[in-house]
C-alpha cells in the first residue's frame, strides 16, 4: 500500500483518520480475492497473459494470440463468468497502432520523467 494502485483507499483511510471502516476494509478484500482468483483462471487458460490493469473490480488481461483466438476467449469467459463472479467483460484484438501509440506514450513520459528529474531542485 504506496498511495497508488489498489491499496490507495486504505493508505488514504489510515493517513486521515488513523482507521479503516470494516465494510471498506471488506469491499476492498473481497475485491482483491476475486481478483486472485481471475487471475490464476487466466494463467491457467491463457499461456504469457499478462495483468496489465487492476483499478478497483476492472481487471484488463492481455492473452498473445497465440494462446487462443478472441472467439475462443469470450466462449471460456462466458462458460465461467458466475463461478468467476465477473459481471461484464469484452474481447478485442489488440491493433499495431494502437501498441505503437501505448508504446510512444510511455516513452514520452519516461522522458518527461528524465527531464523534470533532471531540471531538480
Amino acid at each position: 500500500m504506496n498511495g497508488e494502485g489498489n491499496g490507495s483507499v486504505l493508505t488514504s483511510y489510515l493517513e486521515t483518520s488513523g482507521v479503516i471502516p470494516i465494510d471498506v476494509f471488506c469491499s476492498w478484500w473481497l475485491t482483491e480475492s476475486m481478483g486472485s482468483a481471475l487471475q490464476e483462471f487466466f494463467q491457467s487458460k491463457f499461456q504469457d497473459c499478462q495483468l496489465v490493469e487492476h483499478q478497483g473490480g476492472h481487471f484488463r488481461f492481455q492473452v498473445p494470440k497465440h494462446s487462443l483466438r478472441p472467439y475462443a476467449i469470450f466462449g471460456l469467459l462466458e462458460e465461467n463468468k458466475e463461478q468467476l463472479h465477473v459481471s461484464e467483460y469484452g474481447v478485442s484484438e489488440t491493433s499495431l497502432e494502437h501498441i505503437f501509440n501505448t508504446m510512444a506514450a510511455q516513452q514520452g513520459e519516461e522522458q518527461l520523467l528524465g527531464s523534470a528529474r533532471y531540471r531538480g531542485p
